[in-house]
């Protein structure tokens, strides 16, 4: 079974061992790579999996729309709401940043503006962020209000806050 050459040389015999170790080693080594590489990337995928997940639910719990206000320029009222206890309510009886009527009034048709911090929200009950955007018809406007941060112990019902005549309306900026 042993090719003539090698038989009667002892360089041919070793020269064969070589190989045959070389291809044994060979053979090891890419079986155990192609074991480690499936391991690596199904921990890998697992590992991503889990952390899309945790992120996903981070960002659930941590930053979501609240409230949804459509605020009429004109009449400065809000028109509807997802509050639906602000329906009608004109904008001088709310105590919320968003409800700053020069404010609204001022942002551009093509853009959205949003406080420039975040602050506790008494009708949400937690810290919020609002953005505002003008709609097609420019005399309304579209007040997002999301969650940035966990519950800071508000009540699960939302009630309006009125503004206190003498108080000054937040500015935007």
């Amino acid at each position: 079974m042993v090719p003539a050459f090698v038989r009667g040389s002892y360089k041919g015999k070793f020269v064969l061992s070589i190989l045959v170790i070389v291809l044994v080693v060979g053979a090891v080594g890419a079986v155990g790579y192609a074991d480690v590489r499936d391991t690596v990337r199904s921990d890998t995928e697992e590992t991503l999996r889990s952390a899309s997940a945790a992120d996903a639910e981070a960002t659930s719990e941590g930053f979501g729309a609240l409230a949804i206000h459509v605020v009429n320029f004109t009449t400065g009222t809000v028109d509807a709401s997802t509050n639906q206890p602000l329906d009608g309510t004109p904008l001088s009886e709310i105590d919320e940043p968003w409800a700053d009527t020069a404010a609204l009034e001022s942002v551009d048709p093509e853009t959205i503006r949003t406080l420039h911090t975040a602050y506790r929200s008494d009708l949400e009950g937690r810290h919020v962020l609002a953005t505002v955007g003008r709609t097609l018809y420019g005399d309304r406007g579209v007040v997002v209000v999301s969650s940035i941060g966990a519950d800071w112990g508000g009540s699960s019902t939302p009630s309006i806050r009125r503004r206190p005549p003498s108080s000054t309306p937040t500015r935007w900026s």
